[in-house]
């Protein structure tokens, strides 16, 4: 019996050393990672320290990104829900000479089509019903300073006749004013539909695509920049740790595994969460599969088999996203609609292409909940 505990003790002691070493080799990936990062980004005009990344899709983005920023160029961003669109135009905006004029930013796909024109322009009292005051709209609060507009295919044709005309003119005309107000504001738009397909088909205006689309940025899905999901685990969890109060903990090799086969359907926001809920539960002990809800679903063979030929999430990834979304936010749909990064509407299309109901006490049931009034 003693001998079977020596042996015992013996081969913890070597797991314990294989472990350690392991979890070394790759803290000393991570610095190797980090000073090719700063290599890389030496050779650019201005710093993206709140972007990170140092795969060869990302340079080439920082280096299109130092071209445009000091310019009034119109930008478009395309790349799916969760790739960081808006901290790309926060960092054209920060790198411009508006750098200290407003940065305002709108989804348009979370204002209700007849809101969005009077989010725009502004009004004055009394333009409307329940209008008591003058407000201006986010064009005029952009004055001298750049303007985003996240999901901007999901503008109706009205509202992109009205946007086109404002681009042309340079000035607004707030709801119920005689007065043209003159601003002078820089555009950067964003979809995670392809502006340029839509508007061949006729479902996206092609002067007004045209207009916005000065210079095009395709961001890419993490799906397709792995070599930065290290330096991305290691920032969210030194993040996440200071915002939530809990220990730092560290991933180990089989659960550092499957985050990198995983296909990440909702990008960078969907490996934040999992970090966060697996810091939650650590509570500073080893991260391991069984604190990645990943683990549950299954890892795809190099991330592949999770995303069709076009490199867009299969729809039952999708589903499953949109479901545990809903669970979170107990089927409130604006709360589940932020948390993926989309519109409302966009939900509501997702939702009906997936054939999840929209009812709350069908929907309690589809989810497993129980009905919440």
């Amino acid at each position: 019996l003693s001998i079977e505990k020596a042996q015992l003790i013996q081969s913890l002691v070597e797991t314990q050393k294989r472990l350690e070493e392991a979890l070394a080799a790759r803290e000393r990936r991570i610095v190797q990672l980090d000073e090719e990062l700063v290599k890389a980004r030496d050779q650019l005009r201005f710093g993206y320290e709140e972007i990170i990344g140092q795969s060869p899709e990302m340079i080439r983005i920082f280096q299109v990104m130092d071209q445009v920023s000091e310019t009034s160029i119109p930008v478009w961003i395309h790349g799916e829900s969760g790739t960081g669109k808006e901290l790309i135009a926060r960092a054209l905006h920060r790198n411009s000479p508006r750098r200290d004029k407003p940065f305002v930013s709108e989804n348009c796909s979370a204002i209700p089509e007849n809101l969005l024109e009077s989010e725009l322009f502004g009004y004055k009292k009394g333009a409307f019903t329940h209008a008591d005051r003058d407000r201006i709209g986010l064009l005029e609060a952009a004055h001298g300073g750049t303007l985003f507009l996240d999901e901007v295919a999901d503008m109706s044709p009205g509202m992109q006749a009205k946007l086109l005309r404002v681009l042309q003119e340079g000035e607004i005309r707030p709801l119920g004013s005689q007065k043209k107000v003159k601003i002078d504001v820089r555009l950067v738009t964003a979809s995670n539909l392809d502006l340029e397909q839509l508007a061949n088909q006729g479902k996206f205006r092609q002067d007004l695509f045209f207009r916005i689309n000065g210079i095009t940025l395709h961001l890419p899905p993490l799906r397709r920049r792995k070599e930065d999901i290290p330096l991305l685990v290691n920032y969210f969890i030194q993040r996440l740790s200071r915002d939530l109060k809990v220990p730092v903990a560290e991933v180990d090799d089989e659960a550092f595994a499957l985050l990198l086969r995983h296909p990440w359907p909702g990008n960078i926001r969907q490996l934040e969460g999992v970090i966060r809920n697996a810091l939650l539960f650590a509570r500073g002990r080893m991260i391991t599969p069984d604190l990645l809800p990943l683990a549950k679903e299954g890892a795809k063979d190099e991330g592949e088999k999770g995303t069709s030929d076009s490199g867009v999430p299969e729809k039952s990834e999708e589903k499953h996203l949109i479901m545990e979304a809903l669970r979170r936010a107990r089927m409130d749909k604006e709360a589940a609609a932020k948390d993926l990064g989309i519109g409302l509407r966009t939900l509501y299309t997702k939702m009906d292409l997936h054939k999840i109901p929209k009812k709350k006490a069908v929907l309690a049931k589809f989810l497993g909940l129980e009905k919440t009034g």
